[in-house]
């Protein structure tokens, strides 16, 4: 299992692996916001608290507790006063929410009742786990659906308002019928780097200075498939060919590079880093804090934000969804011409629900 490899010997994995260590990445973002004190950082904290603070440290003696809290409650309302973050309503400003949808549904709900909502990933009720398609427009194509514009990210009180957390992992799929893969490169922004140092992956993070989250997947010999496996799909009905020495049967890494094979390697891999990070999954701090073998969680996942593709690479995924009678894909396509075929960025999502 992944505690076992040596990263130093051999860059390959397999999507149990993969999984694994996307997990512990993910734990080690969440213990980097943890433990991340910066000057001007204004911690989320309860009412209740900040007032008991008050007058365990002597002030306001005179008031008893609850006297004192009941007093300021009425003198400052809450969407007024101090934000709470366990007790203010989702639609404070304080809060920064902009999924509509969800505050025209419910207005009143409080941060404590929205994790109830998020941890079901078979909830129709919009919440965090769906913010992204409730603030967007899609065209649907195919098997797929596209953003009719570009994608803007959040800024709402749960996502850290801190440096030093992005992660970009690039790997390489080897097989797509045995699914392995390679680690290219792991890069870390540098407070989640010195917690994932004492993972139980010795790889050697470089720093990353930019603020997302994201895992690039390359999927190499595309661009010669591509007119391969659509001669592929004619012999499959029965159709002779008629230029026989244009087909070379000895290439066998190409030629399993089929629209269905690459579409469900790239939905594995998907489902994986959905799997692997679940940030309803960490709810509270205990379950990221403890270092070794990750926790037993509860099964469920978390939406990736985007994949960001080329157009034609997406016509190939949506050929290969069709063929292979798989669901079409729910999560939105970004188009990037920039990228080359074979290359998918998935866009993690970086809020945090411990908060």
């Amino acid at each position: 299992m992944g505690a076992e490899i040596d990263m130093y010997n051999s860059q390959k994995l397999d999507m149990d692996d993969f999984q694994h260590l996307m997990s512990d990445i993910l734990r080690a973002k969440l213990r980097a916001s943890f433990n991340c004190i910066q000057a001007d950082a204004v911690p989320c904290t309860s009412r209740e608290s900040l007032f008991l603070g008050l007058i365990n440290s002597g002030m306001y003696s005179d008031l008893r507790g609850h006297q004192f809290l009941d007093l300021t409650r009425k003198l400052s309302p809450w969407h007024k006063s101090e934000f709470s973050i366990e007790s203010s309503p989702v639609s404070d400003s304080s809060f920064g929410c902009v999924n509509s949808t969800m505050l025209e549904n419910r207005d009143d709900i409080t941060f404590p009742e929205l994790k109830k909502l998020v941890k079901d990933e078979y909830s129709n009720e919009a919440s965090c786990r769906t913010c992204v398609g409730n603030r967007n427009v899609f065209d649907s194509e195919g098997m797929m659906r596209f953003f009719a514009d570009e994608f803007h990210p959040v800024d709402c009180a749960l996502y850290p308002q801190i440096g030093g957390l992005g992660i970009r992992v690039e790997i390489r799929l080897l097989d797509v019928v045995g699914m392995k893969l390679q680690i290219e490169e792991i890069a870390m922004g540098k407070d989640a780097q010195r917690e994932f140092n004492s993972s139980d992956f010795p790889i050697d993070a470089s720093e990353y200075f930019h603020a997302k989250q994201s895992v690039i997947l390359e999927i190499d010999g595309i661009s010669e498939a591509r007119t391969d496996d659509v001669r592929q799909i004619w012999r499959s009905r029965g159709y002779r060919e008629v230029l026989e020495g244009r087909f070379d049967p000895n290439q066998e890494r190409v030629n399993k590079l089929t629209p269905d094979s690459v579409s469900q390697a790239l939905t594995e891999v998907k489902s994986r880093i959905e799997t692997a990070w679940n940030p309803s999954a960490f709810s509270s701090p205990p379950l990221f804090l403890s270092r070794g073998a990750p926790p037993v969680l509860e099964r469920g996942r978390w939406p990736v934000q985007y994949m960001r593709m080329n157009r034609k690479f997406s016509s190939f995924i949506s050929l290969g969804l069709s063929m292979s009678s798989q669901p079409r894909l729910e999560e939105p396509i970004l188009v990037n011409d920039g990228l080359t075929d074979g290359q998918i960025d998935f866009g993690l999502d970086n809020i945090e629900l411990w908060r």
